[in-house]
């Protein structure tokens, strides 16, 4: 953006009672932005890594780059942040010697005070041998450089401590942000182990003897934001369009996209930890700062210099062909509907409407001109967001595994391998939920294959017999294992399930790739007779995510069409219950200044997160984050929850009542800090998991509340109708089986919320 186009932006959106970052922020903005997909150089030789060391460890990553690029972009479109103002370093650019020089010469001798220093790493974590470390486990947490792999050393925790302290005795503003593992273990759960990418390397063993202490920088003000705790892995995924990223940063720049800039860092990581634990897999962000730094936004104060609402700029005209600056970064989606900024000078000049018909990437949209005059745009003119669409992305991604084995094959093969693993004196695995088993037969859609307990899987070929199988088992008396064979489904039945393109259930699609699917499709045998399940793979208990750990069991005895169905239905179902839980707001729509907490009714104390038992009484309260003010913005509120089985239920208001404005309007001079919504008093019940509890906040009222309650899928039609297309259709046609052919804007002053608790009895 040109200084001229940067003034004109301030000084429209002034006249709109509105301000920007750009031009207006008195602090300067620099990053260091960091993605390393590459490590294996080929033709380079490999050190050894881990103990004793191996070279083989070494992998390359898929979407680690993405996630550098995803957010360097966002720091431009939405934080106010130049892009002169932003070193960029992407695979072999990322050497150590440049990372550590990057963050000296550019975060650390240009900071003066009040400036905001930013460094975002994506790539390999992983541990360094240090003995003189206070640490009991003598290690230093890492990142791998992209010169790690010939012999460069790690960046250290230590390191990256020291450098980040030295911005802060500059006076800047310090934030980091570390998409990479830090240690961890391989996870499995009833479908078999994990095949997703993670960004974690064995330890390096060269002993780094560094017996440093100092203070750590987030206890003298910076904000440290990491993808995971200290044993867990950092798995990479796929985002609503394909692309490859790690799920932390996946998660973090879907919530930025769609939050205020001056949200406070403690609600973006509630919501970026609701959202990774929605994923099913066993990680968890970490946010280190003082209380006071996570109350201010990312990058420090208030972000009060920073407007709330999308704006785009207009590149380039072409007839009614409009393309726009600003792309998914800024939370463009298809059938976005913007309108133009008028100057002071256009005040009697009729509205200028665009339409988003295609979002080319990150900062490219096109639209087409839906009212007014294209002659009157111009590359440089400003568009605001008027209306705002979903994506049209499938609901869920479910993993099939077939085989050209008949049903009576199947059975066949099964009995003889329960037989033979009971003659061992081991147990057989009905139901892989309970007991979880130890050693798990499976066909992982080309070959069988044998996971032991804690070992890595053995292929078996693709037609194994029982006593071959068997045999990997441990001897009688050595260990009771408890065995699940997991069957994949006959082709014959595979091809009857309709989901996926093309059928009436497409948005529900069909994943070729099990590390990147939400559901995988299990079968056992039980006393004769297959059955198959949808199970959330990598999970080992019910209360490891918000999504259901599995379904029903669906019995293949009669016939294949009616099982097929369903299975079908309840794939519905799960979609419907994940669309909910990964529906954000339109963008700038965090503006509420209430959160939703549960209320335990006997004592003070408000929860967001932990568990909640039966037996108690709770109630459902809003909590403001800061003191409210007068000009708070106010809404209509409605909550609703979704059990461990699917089920929604609507807990408020209740009864039709038309009392849920807040603040309520004989508080606007005087809001209070905590309301305990009237008459939303629950108890815990089965079935026992986790509970999320959805908050929609709305500038107007919806007609019909009750659209908050289902017991699986609502098939609302996403054409528009004849009163347009409102809010109350957005979310009644949330989680349909089948996609829009025509995705529709809603009015854009709404927000969501969730939050999500683990029940007990």
């Amino acid at each position: 953006m040109t200084t001229t186009n940067r003034h004109r932006l301030a000084a429209v959106l002034l006249c709109l009672g509105l301000t920007v970052a750009i031009g207006a922020q008195a602090e300067t903005r620099r990053a260091v932005v960091v993605g390393i997909d590459q490590y294996v150089i080929p033709g380079a030789p490999l050190v050894g890594r881990g103990d004793p060391p191996d070279p083989r460890f070494w992998s390359n990553l898929d979407g680690a780059v993405n996630d550098a690029d995803r957010m360097s972009e966002l720091l431009v479109a939405k934080f106010g942040f130049e892009h002169d103002g932003i070193v960029d370093l992407r695979n072999q650019d990322a050497k150590r010697a440049a990372i550590l020089a990057a963050i000296e010469d550019h975060l650390i001798d240009k900071t003066e005070a009040g400036d905001v220093a930013f460094f975002y790493y994506a790539g390999h974590g992983s541990r360094v041998r240090n003995s003189l470390s206070p640490e009991a486990d003598k290690l230093d947490e890492s990142l791998v450089p992209a010169d790690a792999a010939t012999g460069a050393r790690d960046i250290r925790d230590k390191e990256l401590r020291d450098l980040i302290n030295r911005i802060i005795d500059r006076g800047g503003i310090a934030t980091v942000v570390l998409d990479s593992c830090h240690s961890g273990s391989a996870t499995r759960g009833p479908a078999g182990p994990s095949r997703a990418k993670t960004r974690m390397l064995p330890i390096d063993p060269r002993d780094v003897r560094d017996g440093s202490r100092a203070t750590d920088p987030w206890e003298r003000g910076a904000l440290v934001f990491s993808a995971t705790q200290k044993d867990q892995e950092a798995y990479e995924d796929e985002d609503e369009f394909g692309n490859e990223g790690g799920l932390f940063t996946l998660a973090l720049t879907r919530a930025l996209r769609t939050s205020s800039p001056d949200e406070p860092a403690q609600n973006l990581f509630r919501r970026v930890h609701a959202s990774l634990r929605a994923s099913g897999r066993s990680q968890d962000p970490g946010l280190e700062g003082t209380d006071a730094r996570k109350g201010q936004s990312l990058f420090g104060g208030s972000g009060a210099g920073l407007t709330g609402r999308s704006v785009a700029s207009v590149q380039s005209v072409s007839g009614r062909t409009v393309t726009l600056q600003e792309g998914l970064a800024a939370g463009l989606t298809v059938a976005t509907e913007l309108v133009k900024v008028k100057a002071p000078d256009e005040g009697d000049q009729p509205e200028v409407r665009i339409v988003v018909a295609d979002v080319v990437d990150l900062v490219t949209s096109r639209a087409e001109v839906k009212s007014g005059s294209s002659q009157s745009i111009h590359p440089g003119d400003l568009f605001v967001v008027d209306k705002w669409a979903p994506p049209d992305v499938p609901n869920l991604r479910v993993w099939i595994p077939s085989t050209n084995m008949s049903k009576s094959d199947l059975i066949a093969f099964g009995t003889e391998l329960a037989q033979a693993v009971t003659a061992r004196g081991h147990t057989w695995v009905i139901d892989p939920t309970d007991p979880v088993p130890t050693d798990i037969v499976r066909f992982n859609g080309s070959e069988w294959e044998f996971i032991g307990a804690g070992a890595d899987p053995v292929t078996l070929g693709p037609s194994p017999d029982a006593a071959s199988i068997a045999a990997w088992l441990p001897a009688a008396g050595s260990r009771n294992a408890a065995v699940y064979l997991n069957l994949p489904a006959p082709a014959s039945f595979s091809r009857v399930i309709q989901l996926g393109e093309d059928t009436d259930n497409n948005a529900i699609a069909l994943s070729g790739n099990e590390s990147r699917a939400d559901y995988h499709l299990i079968g056992r045998l039980d006393r004769g007779q297959l059955s198959y399940a949808w199970v959330r793979p990598w999970v080992s208990s019910a209360a490891d995510s918000t999504m259901p750990w599995i379904t029903d069991w669906i019995a293949l005895s009669g016939p294949t069409d009616a099982a097929a169905a369903k299975l079908e239905t309840l794939a519905v179902k799960l979609g419907h219950l994940n669309a909910w839980l990964r529906l954000e707001g339109p963008p700038g729509s965090s503006d509420f200044p209430y959160r939703l907490v549960v209320k335990a009714d006997q004592e003070d104390r408000f929860l967001t997160e932990g568990s909640v038992g039966s037996g108690e009484l709770y109630a459902l309260a809003l909590k403001a984050d800061l003191s409210p003010t007068t000009s708070a913005a106010w809404r209509y509120v409605y909550v609703f929850a979704m059990d461990s089985h699917g089920k929604s239920t609507l807990l408020y208001p209740l009864g039709g009542a038309t009392q849920n404005r807040f603040p309520p309007e004989e508080d606007a001079e005087d809001p209070q800090s905590v309301y305990v919504l009237p008459r939303s008093e629950f108890r815990i019940s089965p079935p026992f998991g986790v509970d999320t509890f959805v908050m929609i906040a709305a500038k107007s009222q919806l007609p019909d509340p009750s659209v908050l309650s289902s017991s699986g899928v609502r098939s609302a039609s996403r054409t528009r109708g004849g009163g347009g297309y409102g809010l109350a259709d957005l979310l009644g046609s949330v989680g349909a089986r089948t996609r829009g052919t025509e995705p529709q804007a809603a009015p854009t002053e709404w927000s969501i919320q969730r939050i999500s608790l683990t029940t007990t009895p």
